[in-house]
């Protein structure tokens, strides 16, 4: 988890109406509010989380399966700079799931981390141009629109999920 504040709580709650107990690595750019959620999670008394505080970002491309970024940042927070060799060793695939980066100028992955993805979802094609995570990679021109993918194209069965991917 990467954000700290109301929205990472609403998050967490909902992951823990699907899942008895989860293991949690939370990052935040302040140490003490990563700190304050680990507590506030591991006493929300319905679910049994295990909550780690990360040092960086690194540590969750390192570790996690699953990464919900729930920023309002304005800055890459999650890159390849110091990770590239871990994405390049991953036998699992990642799944990055950004909330925070929902409008103009908003972001919250590097456009490396973007440009590499194998598949990359959004809301609306028209949508994600200007807002959104993939705003930044189309800009400089890393992501094509026709590489991305709406969300309600997946669920209604339009278009599959590749098979073999390492990042989503």
């Amino acid at each position: 988890l990467v954000g700290t504040g109301v929205q990472a709580r609403y998050q967490m709650r909902f992951l823990g109406s699907l899942l008895s107990s989860c293991e949690v690595l939370v990052w935040g750019r302040h140490r003490e509010k990563a700190e304050s959620l680990k507590l506030d999670l591991e006493n929300e008394g319905t679910m049994k989380w295990n909550v780690t505080v990360a040092d960086s970002t690194k540590e969750l491309i390192e570790g996690c399966d699953v990464i919900i970024t729930t920023t309002c940042s304005r800055e890459a927070l999650l890159d390849l700079k110091e990770s590239a060799t871990i994405m390049e060793a991953r036998e699992r695939p990642l799944l990055i799931v950004c909330i925070g980066a929902d409008s103009v100028g908003k972001q919250e992955l590097g456009v490396d981390l973007v440009s590499r993805a194998d598949l990359l979802v959004c809301d609306s094609i028209l949508q994600t141009q200007e807002r959104g995570e993939f705003q930044h990679a189309i800009r400089e021109g890393l992501v094509d629109l026709k590489d991305i993918v709406e969300i309600g194209e997946i669920v209604a069965g339009v278009k599959t999920i590749p098979k073999n991917r390492k990042l989503t």
